[in-house]
């Protein structure tokens, strides 16, 4: 991967030139591929969340091997994007793997996303219920094992 990011920022001249780019363009030139955005809160998008259609899609999207990333945008009154992080550590503006999305059912119904950030841990890593060191994990019993996490 170093050297694809190297090649990569060789083609538009310098790193510099990678920061605070957009996803979707990023996975387009390195898959060759199309890109299509979501916004979560857009109302025709709610409908497909509230009905359970955009979790299904989004899940066969990934077992068909499709690359998805998330991010959490968010803007300020001038338009210009924030800088921070949101109460569950998830960082503004910042790109991250969507992996694996699990429907669980423990002592509750569960809808889990693995996101992987591409720093790596640190600053931007979920601190939210099922963290790491959540109790959350306490309370469902065998869950890690049958996640293989």
């Amino acid at each position: 991967m170093p050297l694809i990011e190297k090649a990569y920022a060789k083609l538009h001249k310098h790193y510099e030139a990678l920061n605070g780019g957009k996803m979707g363009e990023g996975m387009v030139d390195l898959s060759g591929g199309v890109s299509e955005k979501f916004n979560l809160k857009a109302p025709e998008t709610r409908d497909l969340l509230e009905n359970g259609t955009f979790w299904k899609q989004m899940k066969m999207n990934l077992k068909n091997g499709y690359l998805v990333g998330v991010a959490n945008a968010q803007k300020a009154e001038d338009g210009k994007q924030e800088d921070g992080s949101g109460p569950n550590g998830i960082t503004f503006n910042h790109a991250y793997g969507l992996l694996r999305m699990e429907d669980v059912l423990a002592s509750e119904q569960l809808q889990l996303l693995y996101i992987r950030n591409p720093w790596g841990p640190g600053p931007g890593e979920w601190n939210g219920r099922f963290c790491d060191e959540d109790e959350a994990w306490d309370d469902q019993l065998k869950l890690r094992e049958k996640l293989g996490y």
